[in-house]
C-alpha cells in the first residue's frame, strides 16, 4: 500500500481523466452504437478503469500498464498511459511511444514542466524526486480549488 499525502486526491483525478476519456470515446459513436452500453460500445469498461486507477501506483511504464491490464485496443492502453504518467509527471518516458493516434489536447493540458511548479533553486538544489511530485500534485489540487472561488 502507498503511503502518499495526496494519496486519495491522486486516485480520484485519474480516474476522472480516464472518465472523461470514456466519455470522449461515447461521444464520438452514433446513439444506436450506445445502446449496447457504454462499457461494450466504447471498449473501455468501468473494470479497467477501477484497475488502472487500483494499480496506479505500481504502473512505470506503457508495457507494465499493459502487462497488469489487457486492453481491446492498443489507443486505450496508451491514453491510459497518457493519463497515468501525467499524473506521476513522466511524460519523458511517453516519447518512446507511438503517439499518432492520441488525443494531442491532453498532452496540452497535462503536460507541465517541473520548473513550472519549482524554482530553478530548488530543481538544481533538489536530489529528489519525490518532494517535487508532491509539490506538483498539490499545486495541481490547490489551484483547481483556487479557480472555484474566483468569480
Amino acid at each position: 500500500m502507498v503511503d502518499h499525502p495526496f494519496k486519495q486526491e491522486v486516485e480520484t483525478n485519474v480516474k476522472d481523466e480516464l472518465l472523461k476519456y470514456r466519455a470522449k470515446l461515447a461521444n464520438d459513436l452514433p446513439d444506436e452504437q450506445l445502446l449496447t452500453g457504454i462499457d461494450i460500445a466504447t471498449g473501455f469498461s468501468t473494470s479497467i478503469i477501477e484497475n488502472i486507477v487500483s494499480k496506479f501506483w505500481r504502473i512505470e511504464s506503457l508495457d507494465s500498464l499493459k502487462k497488469m491490464i489487457t486492453f481491446f485496443n492498443e489507443d486505450h492502453a496508451l491514453q491510459s498511459w497518457l493519463i497515468v504518467s501525467s499524473m506521476k509527471g513522466h511524460f519523458p518516458h511517453i516519447q518512446d511511444c507511438n503517439l499518432k493516434n492520441i488525443d494531442n489536447s491532453l498532452l496540452e493540458l497535462h503536460s507541465p514542466t517541473r520548473s513550472d511548479y519549482t524554482s530553478s533553486d530548488e530543481i538544481n538544489n533538489s536530489s529528489d524526486d519525490s518532494d517535487v511530485c508532491v509539490r506538483k500534485i498539490s499545486n495541481i489540487v490547490l489551484n483547481d480549488s483556487d479557480s472555484d472561488d474566483t468569480d
